[in-house]
């Protein structure tokens, strides 16, 4: 989870502002520090497939939780895919993520999630899945930070990889 909150924080700062001064230097030197209003959109992939569990499930929501509460993206984008997009759910600032309904539990197949995402350009991709799937290798313009639930194994060709461990509590 740590790992995880150091990486959504350092793609929120976009550019470098007086209002909130980079504190180090004070008082002797007024200098800027790295700061951003708004996180722009960031889109969720969340595997839906037959290999998810619920523990894996209620983690997902766990860290969709932190992101809208802590990092508070002007939109969150949800796409639930199994062998295609199953879902799609779109939450603005200040939307309850307890209407969520997840449909699937087919096999898995990412190519249509890195389709649509690829359409939208978004700040960042965010995939939650067990990877118990064909690798995508072909990179992408954006940032992809891979969740991987349970799957030690698990390696990926681009972007971040994090491995989750939904079993303990």
């Amino acid at each position: 989870n740590t790992i995880f909150q150091n990486i959504l924080s350092s793609y929120s700062k976009d550019d470098f502002s007086y209002r909130r001064p980079n504190r180090r230097f004070l008082p002797d030197f007024y200098l800027p520090s790295l700061y951003s209003e708004s996180y722009g959109e960031v889109i969720f992939g969340f595997d839906t497939s037959g290999s998810m569990t619920d523990e894996q499930c209620a983690s997902f929501i766990g860290h969709l939780h932190y992101v809208q509460t802590y990092i508070k993206p002007e939109k969150i984008t949800i796409f639930a895919f199994d062998t295609k997009i199953r879902s799609t759910h779109v939450f603005e600032k200040g939307d309850d993520l307890r209407k969520l309904d997840f449909k699937g539990r087919g096999g898995t197949d990412l190519n249509d999630l890195f389709d649509k995402a690829t359409e939208l350009n978004p700040r960042l991709l965010v995939v939650y899945s067990d990877l118990d799937c064909y690798p995508i290798t072909k990179p992408t313009p954006f940032p992809v930070v891979w969740l991987c639930a349970d799957n030690k194994y698990a390696t990926v060709e681009f972007g971040t990889l994090i491995h989750i461990d939904t079993t303990r509590r």
